[in-house]
């Protein structure tokens, strides 16, 4: 007995929220994570085209992960300067907008461009990011355009979708956030060793000349802008014998 249709279409969304939770482990920035999500979103859902809109801060566009069809892009970025995924930003709930709705609140042109591209609706889902409170940051939404009515399987999806969103753009958000805590980390090691040599070398030409530390100081910054080398280079250079000073 061949399987229900039901069954089958259950094993593909299994197999493929197995497949994106796998892609979200190894995601390594922002970039990435929208294309996987929109990706999952159109397979998943089986609506033709989505995008993601994500804020800074300031509450300006940061990552624009337009859909990849020329098609809906037009109107993603239409509805984004005026419409769901704007509103949805600001509400930090989701927004749902239908053609007919459009017509009714004089949204003419975003009306037009829906026709255009043959959709019928328009939904804008939030994203959010724990990492700073309990109750989650909306810093973007998730925009689905649909071409047929929703169906109740749909909108169960569409909160599987969302909450597996959530959880991956905290997980990446967090993670570049510790990159770049060791790549600041590194950095200021890097800058306490160079400051460290410098004060080093200081001493050394001030003990082998006979001057003060002020008027070594004087004479390695001279040396430096002379030969077009950093302050730093030259100092490790003195402290390891390559440039001698004192000759």
């Amino acid at each position: 007995m061949p399987p229900a249709v039901s069954d089958t279409r259950d094993h593909v969304h299994a197999r493929r929220l197995a497949q994106f939770t796998e892609a979200l482990a190894r995601a390594r920035s922002i970039g990435h994570f929208t294309r996987l999500l929109t990706d999952l979103s159109r397979h998943l859902l089986d609506i033709p085209a989505a995008g993601v809109l994500l804020y800074d801060r300031a509450g300006v566009p940061a990552v624009d992960g337009s859909p990849e069809d020329k098609r809906f892009a037009a109107l993603f970025a239409l509805q984004a300067k005026s419409g769901p995924t704007q509103e949805c930003y600001h509400a930090g709930q989701s927004v749902v907008l239908t053609h007919a709705c459009a017509v009714r609140d004089d949204w003419l042109d975003l009306a037009a461009a829906m026709t255009d591209s043959g959709v019928t609706a328009i939904e804008a889902i939030p994203l959010r990011t724990y990492s700073t409170s309990t109750r989650g940051e909306t810093i973007g939404a998730l925009t689905l355009f649909c071409e047929a009515q929703t169906t109740s399987a749909h909108r169960r999806l569409r909160h599987v979708v969302q909450g597996l969103a959530n959880i991956g753009l905290t997980t990446v958000t967090l993670r570049q956030d510790a990159s770049l805590s060791v790549e600041f980390a590194e950095r200021l090691r890097d800058k306490v060793r160079r400051n460290t040599e410098i004060e080093q070398a200081k001493g050394m030409v001030a003990g082998r000349l006979r001057i003060g530390i002020d008027q070594a100081s004087r004479l390695l910054t001279a040396v430096s802008e002379e030969h077009d080398l950093p302050l730093h280079q030259l100092a490790h250079d003195v402290l390891t014998g390559r440039t001698d000073l004192c000759g």
